[in-house]
């Protein structure tokens, strides 16, 4: 298959992989006058914000039917359907995120989140074609299956290493397949993605924080439509508050989604 005919390509550090992209760095400043979590959320805020808004649009509120959450972690945050027919996908988000179409064809369709918390959901459709030979890889056979294209954590560390070159906010430091994460579903790739935020004063982060590293966690859910495309929903927030019960509400967003139209895109 296409990917696995080429493994030194999309080894995590080898040269392309570290190489590749050179995304800004993503800076944290911890004062001794404010809150050191008021100020990780502020800084996380600011750079998502700058991501989310980089094409000058303004997050639109639309709220559909109330869907019910299958976590009990989750459950005290109730989830309502957005729908958009023309992207052709629908996905359950809490009432309190803002809400940002996109793109109808390729590229990002639609983000979402709470920038008071940090988390975000964006929905990406993509050429795995392109994909593929954007990173050297001459598509070739069948592209409409995962194994055909890759083994699951090959898939998903390309799709890592395409995540990073995207983000408008990064530290430099590449993500992560989280170990033991990445399960195949017939038509649907799912793996979790650890992103390190860089940290200017990690002794200060230990003194107010009890932890020297910033990271943020994101549930991805990759699937292959017929027409030999990837739709991709990443759902994110910082490792604190994933573990908190941020990571079973955004498995209950992620869960949610729906493609709810085949049409091919167009570049």
């Amino acid at each position: 298959n296409p990917i696995d005919s080429r493994p030194a390509l999309f080894k995590l550090g080898g040269n392309r992989m570290c190489f590749g992209a050179q995304p800004r760095h993503a800076v944290l400043s911890l004062s001794m006058e404010h809150s050191a979590d008021m100020l990780r959320r502020r800084e996380a805020v600011m750079s998502i914000a700058a991501s989310i808004f980089a094409l000058g649009k303004s997050p639109a509120l639309a709220d559909g039917g109330a869907v019910v959450t299958k976590s009990s972690e989750a459950a005290a945050v109730p989830l309502n359907e957005f729908s958009d027919p023309e992207a052709g996908f629908s996905v359950a988000l809490p009432k309190n995120y803002f809400k940002s179409s996109r793109g109808k064809k390729l590229g990002t369709l639609f983000v979402a989140g709470n920038l008071q918390s940090a988390q975000v959901v964006s929905i990406q459709r993509l050429s795995v074609e392109k994909l593929l030979a954007d990173v050297g890889v001459v598509p070739t056979g069948d592209l409409t299956t995962w194994p055909a294209i890759g083994s699951p954590l090959k898939v998903a560390e390309l799709l890592a290493f395409v995540r990073d070159g995207d983000a408008k906010q990064q530290s430099g430091l590449p993500s992560k397949v989280e170990e033991g994460s990445v399960k195949l579903e017939g038509s649907i790739l799912r793996f979790k993605l650890v992103t390190p935020i860089a940290v200017k004063r990690p002794d200060k982060l230990k003194e107010t924080q009890g932890i020297t590293e910033l990271n943020r966690i994101t549930e991805v859910r990759a699937e292959l439509t017929p027409a030999g495309e990837a739709v991709i929903v990443w759902a994110s927030a910082l490792e604190q508050d994933y573990m908190a019960g941020a990571g079973a509400l955004l498995r209950s967003v992620s869960d949610s989604f729906k493609l709810t139209g085949t049409k091919p895109g167009s570049s």
